[in-house]
């Protein structure tokens, strides 16, 4: 999807590629880090020439620039704001380790207030939304103010590690869905222990971040890359990732509003994070967003680290990326064992610490390696005033005799409390060690009170490139030159968008934000599963005769820019209803009977009589026994398509469909009987002129089945198929035909016998159009069912397996395919389905995923020609809202 495309979407009011020195001159916050943001060249997406940089240097404290985008305009209660933007950052500042201790976060974005704006100015504001890698841990999440304090978006959970653990990225899931390039479950041994994995270690690879992996034995929390087992969405080195964000504000200070945060990795769809929708925002009196502030700000981070300053060749097919922030200068050595796969790590003060292991299989490619003095802690014995000659140590017990402490709590807040005053971590070498005293102390700064964190954070970052360049046997050792300073990064943004309405990642995926898109995104391709939550189903049930009223239809249409469906019918006895089902509220509600749809003596069933041109973004109804479509305009009055001119009666069912694909306009499909049983009619109507145009008529439709017959679309094939009916005649019932965009039409092979009828009729087999083959399929009972390629001459093929929502729940065992209406999704890859089967029971709505989402527009009815946006109404985005 173009960056016209998404920068001029509906409900866009700020869009900005950040690629010129006028955005940077529009938005660069003045402060004193002001000079490390520069429009640069040398990194950009593919179709611009430059991108947005922040340079985050070796002396940088928690800044290292900013930019504020201003709204122009403010977003309070009752609205809704979306932003997006894409960021890309190499390694040594994706997995960087910022600091030895604390809770350090990288932010990435802050929703909040414009610099340059209206009072009150500035980001850190008590509603305020922020995107931020938590706990120096590789994972996108955020957190939010609640007018109180900081509330972070992570859930409490249950899990194999802990009864009382978190889930970071709350809304990843293994079970439902997977971030491509994860393999979940793990498979074969654990390498560290040689026994298969732990139920711990699958919960970890299931979900989005633990906050229990941070003290595992097996894998000690990995600062910079974070759990090597997670399933959660990493901040990918070198990859343009999109992260977009909604915020509906409810009332400040009140737990109705909902935030919610999706990242896309370049070319990919979206996956939803967390999605918090009893989010408090700000208390009383809060200011309403205008401005969202991009930056590399890292609470806790100190100036200074270590950087690789070498590496020897000995041992190919791996990468030093990263050190901890204290590693012992000078050169360490990495150690390969080739008949174990061992791979070890000391430095010049001390010694190998625990071998550690790839496990290529299950995509565990990087790990830390600690020497074997990482994680001695203690604190300082007695105020210190860096530089310090001498530093008196509560304990001296596991340091080596000369190397590098960290001293310091890791707040670097102005005027920081603590017993740091907010001096930071300070990196301080040492040369010997005389009982509690550390001696020759040279580095650091600041005053630290007794009691001070006093630590060795030791250890490397290794990536596994190539296992086929290891070394092929015996124990290698390479040479891995620790030097001091961190290394000089940055971080590039591009592509900011503020919206009122969904924003499409640039693969044209749209943000999964119904319970719709969230259980298609859930379910394997292959799986029925009953839709949850949805409300309105009883709308379906109740009726003179058959006591509910789906019976004789089989479709219902679909809009597929509001994420709306229509559906008319009735039970027999009774006039007409007609209802809609709102995607983002996950409801059927009832919608204004219009007079011709009363009842006057001829029951008004839905056949296939309702269809959605989403070329013209119009709803039509053919009127049951008239030669007559109403078409609805604007949602409140109906006005007349007549085509009484082109047939020579009006029986009451006559299938209609949209089709897109031939003619300038698209047109109208009707095909019914003409005259006597056994001779059709199919023609098109087009929408703007009204011209109509008859594609065969007569013996060229013959025979034709009576009536109950069909007419559906497949924008894969670009063809209408049409046919069947009730077999008055022996046979009648099993002939179809395709119409071509150029208006051929072509008899195609008979229904398999095993269908029987295919249509809207009182023993019916069903018939949709699916978008995981762009065939259609024809359900008969849940072990008949084919698919039919309407290609050619057509080609009918039995299906294994079973269509398992009428194992059970069906009006009729011995046709249990009456009731049931259904419209496809190709956008999600479903076709939904919806199920009457009681007069005392409320109908059942069922998704059948073919095939997974798509990112591209499509033409064609129902649910062809996407136009990937989102409506959403001020009134609430979510049931309860």
């Amino acid at each position: 999807m173009s960056w016209a495309e998404r920068s001029t979407a509906a409900g866009v009011f700020v869009a900005n590629r950040l690629d010129t020195q006028a955005a940077l001159d529009a938005y660069i916050v003045t402060d004193a880090t002001e000079d490390h943001v520069s429009i640069d060249s040398s990194i950009h997406v593919s179709d611009t020439t430059a991108s947005l940089k922040m340079a985050v240097l070796n002396e940088d404290g928690p800044a290292s620039g900013s930019i504020s985008v201003s709204f122009g305009t403010s977003l309070g209660e009752g609205d809704v704001v979306w932003f997006s933007y894409r960021v890309s950052a190499p390694y040594q500042f994706c997995y960087q380790p910022w600091s030895a201790g604390g809770t350090p976060a990288h932010k990435l974005s802050i929703l909040s207030r414009d610099f340059r704006g209206a009072s009150p100015i500035g980001s850190n504001q008590n509603n305020e939304a922020v995107v931020q890698v938590n706990e120096n841990s590789g994972l996108f999440v955020g957190y939010h103010q609640d007018g109180v304090g900081f509330q972070s978006e992570d859930v409490a959970a249950s899990t194999n590690c802990s009864g009382s653990d978190f889930k970071w990225q709350s809304c990843i899931d293994g079970d439902n869905e997977i971030i491509a390039g994860i393999t979940y479950p793990l498979t074969g041994n654990n390498p560290e222990t040689g026994a298969a994995w732990s139920a711990c270690a699958q919960d970890r690879r299931q979900f989005g971040g633990l906050y229990s992996a941070k003290t595992e034995s097996t894998y000690p929390f990995m600062r910079g890359y974070g759990d090597p087992l997670t399933g959660g969405l990493r901040q990918r080195p070198d990859e343009w990732i999109t992260v977009t964000g909604m915020v509906q504000v409810g009332t400040w200070g009140s737990a109705n509003s909902r935030w919610t945060l999706f990242a896309a990795y370049d070319g990919e769809k979206y996956h939803r994070l967390f999605d918090n929708t009893t989010c408090t925002l700000g208390g009383g009196g809060s200011p309403d967003y205008n401005g969202l502030t991009l930056l590399p700000y890292v609470s806790q981070r100190s100036a200074g680290g270590r950087h690789l300053s070498s590496q020897g060749s000995e041992i190919g097919g791996v990468t030093v990326l990263n050190l901890g922030v204290g590693t012992h200068l000078g050169n360490g050595t990495l150690e390969y064992v080739q008949s174990t796969g061992a791979f070890r790590f000391k430095t010049a003060a001390d010694n190998y610490g625990t071998a550690r292991f790839f496990h290529a299989a299950s995509g565990i490619n990087i790990i830390n390696m600690a020497s074997s003095s990482h994680g001695v802690a203690t604190t300082t014995n007695g105020s210190v005033t860096l530089p310090q000659g001498t530093i008196t140590l509560t304990s001296t017990t596991g340091f080596p005799t000369s190397g590098t402490v960290v001293i310091g709590e890791p707040d670097t807040s102005s005027g920081g409390g603590g017993p740091s005053h907010g001096n930071g971590e300070q990196h301080v070498q040492y040369t010997g060690v005389s009982g509690n005293n550390l001696t020759g102390c040279t580095g650091g700064t600041g005053v630290h009170d007794s009691g001070s964190p006093a630590v060795i954070s030791s250890y490397i970052q290794l990536r596994l490139d190539n296992a086929a360049s290891l070394p092929g046997s015996g124990t290698t050792e390479s040479t891995v030159g620790v030097a001091d300073d961190r290394p000089d990064t940055y971080i590039h943004y591009q592509d900011v968008i503020v919206s009122t309405q969904p924003i499409n990642a640039p693969g044209g995926f749209e943000p999964p934000i119904t319970a719709l898109q969230i259980l298609a995104r859930s379910m394997a391709i292959g799986d029925f599963e009953q839709m949850p939550g949805v409300t309105g189903m009883d709308l379906f049930v109740g009726g003179p005769t058959a006591g509910i009223k789906t019976g004789y239809t089989d479709k219902f249409a679909r809009d597929p820019a509001n994420k709306i469906m229509y559906w008319s019918g009735s039970d027999h006895g009774e006039g007409g209803y007609f209802c809609k089902y709102d995607e983002e509220a996950n409801a059927w509600t009832s919608l204004t009977q219009p007079p011709w749809m009363a009842y006057t003596g001829t029951p008004f069933h839905g056949y296939e009589h309702v269809i959605y041109d989403d070329t013209h973004a119009q709803l039509y109804i053919r009127q049951q026994n008239a030669s007559n479509i109403k078409k609805w305009v604007s949602g409140s009055t109906w006005t007349d398509i007549d085509f009484s001119g082109t047939v020579s009666y009006a029986p009451a069912p006559v299938p209609i469909c949209w089709f897109p694909d031939i003619g300038a306009n698209g047109r109208i499909i009707i095909f019914q009987i003409n005259g006597t049983i056994l001779l059709g009619i199919v023609f098109g109507i087009d929408p703007i002129t009204l011209d109509v145009d008859v594609y065969a008529n007569g013996e060229e439709l013959s025979p034709i089945g009576q009536l109950h017959n069909f007419c559906q679309y497949s924008p894969t094939h670009q063809c209408v198929i049409f046919g069947s009916g009730n077999d008055a005649v022996a046979g009648t019932s099993r002939e179809i035909w395709r119409l071509d965009p150029d208006g051929t039409v072509t008899h195609l092979t008979d229904i398999p016998g095993a269908l029987d009828q295919l249509g809207p009729n009182g023993d019916p087999s069903l018939l949709v159009y699916n978008p995981g083959t762009g065939n259609f399929l024809a359900i008969r009972s849940p072990s008949v069912w084919y698919d039919f390629d309407p290609t050619g001459s057509g080609t009918w093929t039995a299906k294994g397996g079973t269509a398992s929502p009428w194992n059970s729940n069906v009006f009729d065992g011995s046709m249990p395919l009456f009731g049931t209406t259904a419209v496809p999704i190709p956008e999600y890859g479903i076709i939904v389905f919806v199920k009457g089967f009681s007069s005392s029971s409320d109908a059942e709505m069922w998704v059948y995923k073919v095939a997974e989402e798509t990112g591209s527009e499509g033409g064609g009815e129902p649910g062809g020609g996407v136009e990937l946006l989102m409506r959403l109404h001020s009134e609430g985005l979510f049931a309860g809202a």
